[in-house]
C-alpha cells in the first residue's frame, strides 16, 4: 500500500503519534472531520471531471462541425486582378475656392 508516497509502516507510525498527541478522546472526532474533508474533496473532483469532460465533448463536436462545413463548401481560390483598379474621376465639379474679400463697410470699421 502506497498512499501519497507513504507506506503502510509509515502510516502506522503517523497514527500512533497522532494517538499520543491528541489522545484517544479526540482522535475519533478528528478522524470524522478528516473523512468529511476527503469526501467533500472527492465530490469536488468528480464534479470537476464531469464538467471538464462535457467541455471537451462540446469542443470536439464544434471542431467536427467546422470540418464538415469546410469540407462541404466549394473550394475557391482567390484570383488576382490582371490590372489594378483605378477609381473613376469624380463627376461633380470641385468646390469653389473660398474668397478672401472683406464684406464689411468702412462705416463699421470706424470707432
Amino acid at each position: 500500500m502506497n498512499l501519497f508516497g507513504v507506506g503502510s509502516g509509515e502510516l502506522i507510525f503517523i497514527l500512533v503519534i497522532a494517538l499520543l498527541v491528541m489522545g484517544p478522546e479526540r482522535l475519533p472526532q478528528i478522524a470524522r472531520q478528516w473523512a468529511k474533508v476527503v469526501k467533500t474533496f472527492s465530490r469536488f473532483t468528480r464534479a470537476w471531471q464531469q464538467i471538464n469532460a462535457e467541455i471537451n465533448r462540446e469542443l470536439i463536436l464544434e471542431e467536427q462541425r467546422t470540418e464538415r462545413a469546410a469540407a462541404s463548401a466549394p473550394a475557391t481560390t482567390p484570383v488576382p486582378d490582371p490590372e489594378p483598379r483605378i477609381a473613376p474621376p469624380a463627376l461633380t465639379a470641385a468646390p469653389p475656392a473660398a474668397e478672401a474679400t472683406a464684406t464689411t463697410t468702412p462705416a463699421e470699421d470706424a470707432p
